[in-house]
Order: structure tokens, then sequence, then C-alpha cells
């Protein structure tokens, strides 16, 4: 089966125009509809499968929001997967330049708009590129995504939500602008009941007051192990002995922190005891001081276990917005 037909080549830019596309004629009520949910729309649309999908400037920041193509993998790469700032809070294996680059892979085959791989997201639902404009105010380099995705783990009707934006463009408000504008396709556009999102509070509790801004509530405690597999916790694992045995003079206090509340929070998941994963500090930190300063990180996180969910309801989000 072909994936993303129902797409008009001539509303797109031409680097990205979809896989064997044929031009459809959209419905002027429809497309109406379309324009005034988006606001400022350059030039152009995507449908899949029927569904609008989010191709916009962003107001506040300038940047926009794109949906992801296969050719977007090696920008994914850099800006996500080897940026070890942004890679750290995720849950993949990017211990070697090449398994970064088969995460991206991952990512856009199966998010990807123009990707013809059978095993697809949903339909409304993918991955957004967040895009600088460039010289002529056109969508230019990829500085990070903003995902919504099905789990068949959670209830029907939701989705969850995650974002990756690379560190040197922190501090600009992407994240929360593009957040709220995924909220309000989520909730206005595909109706959801609900949206997801995961967090380690512990590490990131700035990530977590954001959250709960937003309405975000805390659900229970999600384990690597259950979500993704025991693979997945080994791939995260060795991120982290990397990160330790890197760690230079200047940031290793930071990393030591990070890198031993979640190695401890893994080994509450009952892959690894506590004592195997600290024999692997051991074989990658030769220093005393060191590993005991990990140490007491890795009990501080055994003792706080906790990649944790939190779910905001259409309620809730309708609610917020009307205050």
């Amino acid at each position: 089966m072909k994936r993303y037909v129902e797409c008009d080549p001539t509303l797109q830019p031409p680097s990205h125009r979809c896989r064997d596309a044929k031009k459809v004629r959209f419905e002027p009520e429809g497309f109406s509809i379309l324009l005034q949910f988006l606001g400022n729309v350059d030039r152009f649309a995507y449908v899949a499968y029927g569904q609008p999908m989010l191709n916009m400037r962003m107001k506040r920041s300038g940047f926009f929001l794109r949906p992801v193509v296969v050719e977007d993998a090696d920008a994914i790469a850099e800006k996500v997967f080897l940026d070890i700032d942004v890679a750290k809070t995720l849950m993949h294996d990017v211990s070697t330049p090449e398994k970064a680059r088969e995460c991206a892979d991952g990512w856009c085959s199966f998010f990807a708009i123009d990707s013809t791989d059978e095993d697809h997201c949903d339909p409304g639902l993918g991955l957004w590129a967040i895009c600088q404009p460039d010289g002529n105010g056109e969508p230019g380099s990829l500085v990070g995504v903003r995902g919504l995705f099905h789990d068949p783990a959670l209830p029907a009707n939701s989705a969850e939500g995650f974002a990756a934006i690379s560190k040197s463009h922190w501090g600009r408000g992407l994240s929360s602008e593009s957040s709220e504008i995924l909220l309000r396709y989520a909730f206005e556009e595909l109706e959801l009941s609900a949206v997801f999102t995961n967090i380690w509070p512990l590490l990131n509790p700035a990530s977590e007051a954001v959250q709960r801004k937003v309405g975000y509530e805390y659900v229970g405690r999600t384990t690597v192990l259950d979500s993704f597999g025991a693979e997945r916790i080994e791939g995260v694992i060795a991120l982290e002995l990397r990160r330790l045995s890197d760690a230079k003079e200047d940031t290793k206090q930071n990393v030591f922190k990070e890198a031993g509340i979640k190695l401890g929070q893994l080994s509450a998941e009952e892959h690894l005891t506590f004592d195997a994963i600290r024999r692997r500090v051991a074989d990658v930190l030769p220093d005393p001081q060191d590993r005991e300063l990990v140490f007491d990180h890795m009990s501080l996180g055994h003792q706080n276990p906790g990649w944790a969910t939190y779910r905001l309801t259409r309620e809730v989000w309708e609610t917020n917005r009307r205050k």
C-alpha cells in the first residue's frame, strides 16, 4: 500500500514533494477550516490519509513547523541523537554515531510524511520538524522535532507527545510554542480525548514544572522495561556509561549526577540489579572517588525510581484556555 498519495505537489516546496503524489481537489469549506485553524499558513498544506497536517510559521518565534520527510534523517541524527544534552532525555541507544543514525532512520521510517513503510504512524499523527527561517523567510535548517503518536498501551482516542530540540536553540520558547500548537491541533483538529507525555522528573524538574503549568497531571510511573523492553534499557545504560567515561573535569559533577540518578532508576526496573550496574560503572571509572560519587547518585535514583507519565485531557485543556 502506498503512503500519503493524497497530496497536491503544487502546494508543496519542490524538495518536500510526496512520493507518487497526485493532484487532489480540496473542498473549499474544509480548506477554509484548515486555514482558520492554522492561522498564518504561508504557501502550502499537507494532506495525509485525508487528514490535514500542520505546516505553518510560529508567530512568536518566527520558526516553522512542517511535517518531517525521509531526507531529514541526517539533520535529526545531528541535532537530536548526536547532541548528548538532547539524547540523554530520550530512551534510545545512541552510544555510537552509527546507532544515532539508525535511530534517526527509524523515526523517519515511522513518522515521515513521504515514508512508504507499512509500519507507519496513525493518520493525522506524526513528527514535525522545527525549522529556523532562512534568508528568504522560508523554512531553513532543522533545529528540533515535536512528535505526536499513538501508543497501543494508551487509551483509545489519545496520543503521546514528545519534543527534542537542539541545545543551541534552548531558551527561545520553541518547546512551549510548538507544544501549544500541537495541543490545539490534537484537541481541535484530531478531537483527541487526551495527550500523554513521559518525563524524568528527578532529572528534569523544569520540564515537569512546564507540563504541570500547561495542565498535565501525574498519572503514575512508567517503566522503560515495560515500554520498550530489555534491549532498550541496555542501550540507555550504554549511553550513560559512555557519558561517565567521557566526562570532562569541568562538567563531570553534573554528568555524574545525571548519569548516576538515571542508572539508579534503571536498576529498580528488575532487569539488572543495583550491584550489577555498580560493577559496570566501576569498569569505566578508575578513580575510586569518582565511583563513590556516582554510587551516591545511583542510590538516590534507586530510591526514587520513575520515568513518570503525565496526562492532559481535552476538558482540562479547554478549561485552561478559557481562563
